[in-house]
């Protein structure tokens, strides 16, 4: 049984001096190099810019909405004469009804627009600075039907 112990023993600091020889000789990382932050890589890549553009808005609210309209309108009766009465009010199979649904779905912007800005709009006094701004208005009003 002491014979068996001691074989396990052996083979246990056997295995500890591989890996520590293996980790003097960067094979294996070392233990308190598992957790570490790697520094950031970053490839050299292409940037491809397709548009530039100018902003000098100042976006004060954005809207969506979605709008449904339904709405039915009603065919000619073979009657239009409005002394007929109604009971005698029959459609005219040539002229049916006709339905109409419309889905608009729509993005407001609203703000003011910064490239309308003077020096004179802008006031400077002291440590404080003033600035005078045009009057909002609708920059981009987008609707998908």
């Amino acid at each position: 049984m002491r014979n068996t112990i001691t074989k396990y023993l052996w083979l246990v600091l056997l295995l500890l001096a591989v890996i520590l020889l293996f980790q003097k000789i960067k094979w294996l990382p070392s233990f308190t190099d598992i957790f570490k932050s790697k520094p950031l890589e970053i490839e050299n890549t292409a940037i491809v810019i397709k548009e530039v553009n100018s902003l000098a808005q100042l976006i004060t609210i954005t809207a969506y909405n979605e709008v449904v309209i339904d709405e039915t309108i009603k065919g000619n009766s073979i009657f239009n004469n409005p002394l007929v009465p109604t009971l005698l009010n029959v459609p005219d199979l040539r002229y049916a009804d006709k339905k109409m649904v419309l889905i608009g779905k729509g993005k407001v912007v609203a703000g003011v627009d910064l490239a309308k800005l003077t020096d004179k709009d802008i006031f400077v006094q002291r440590d404080s600075v003033s600035v005078k701004l045009p009057k909002a208005l609708l920059l981009q009003v987008i609707l998908n039907p």
